[in-house]
């Protein structure tokens, strides 16, 4: 990964210095605590790595039928055996994993926290719920979003199953309909062309948009 990603293929270039050397040394150690965990899952098969899945959803736009398609590249998908949440027996169940090299686990109690505008909203939740959205329309498994915090993984009990409403979402199928009616809602708003743009009352987003010149903010 060095020689490809720093050096360019050239190994006549390569010189491991004091900083990629550390680098390698905290690679290493977060490999090490995802084997650690994957390990200790039951029948754990991986399916799937950074692959595209996509889903269409339709709304109504300026009085017309639409249809958007949406979803993104998942980082992870296996296959383990989960206990239900509501006969506590295990069954087969698609998780869903999302890495995050930063930032803190966060937590949500309601649809509508993951898309009102606030400086810490639990984006995060918001993308692996979409994910765990799209692979319901896919296949009949449950489905279980994942949010693996590799930097804050290092404890024995670490769980990166996602708590939503204080509750372990083991089958997103609980959770898909208010989901998707939420996710229409923002869309159909995103596409009325009587709803002007705004720009974000929370200016610390600008910092890391991509339209924040096209924007002036």
């Amino acid at each position: 990964s060095f020689l490809k990603n720093f050096f360019e293929g050239r190994e006549d270039t390569v010189f491991y210095n004091g900083q990629l050397l550390v680098a390698r040394k905290v690679m290493a150690s977060y490999l090490r605590q995802l084997l650690f965990h994957d390990s200790r899952m039951e029948q754990f098969v991986l399916e799937e790595m950074e692959q595209e899945h996509h889903r269409s959803v339709d709304i109504i736009s300026d009085g017309h039928p639409l249809s958007i398609d949406i979803g993104g590249k998942i980082d992870r998908m296996d296959t383990v055996r989960m206990p239900d949440e509501t006969t506590g027996q295990k069954v087969e169940t698609l998780r869903i994993v999302d890495y995050k090299t930063g930032g803190t686990p966060e937590k949500a109690i309601s649809m509508e926290q993951l898309i009102q505008p606030a400086e810490h909203r639990p984006s995060y939740i918001f993308q692996i719920f979409l994910y765990a959205w799209v692979m319901t329309g896919e296949q009949k498994r449950p489905v279980s979003p994942a949010l693996f915090f590799v930097h804050k993984s290092n404890a024995e009990d670490y769980d990166p199953t996602i708590v939503f409403n204080r509750e372990r979402v083991t089958d997103f199928s609980r959770f898909k309909e208010e989901f998707q009616k939420m996710l229409q809602g923002v869309l159909e708003e995103l596409f009325n062309p009587e709803i002007p743009f705004r720009q974000t009352s929370v200016p610390k987003i600008c910092a890391y948009c991509d339209y924040k010149l096209l924007c002036g903010r």
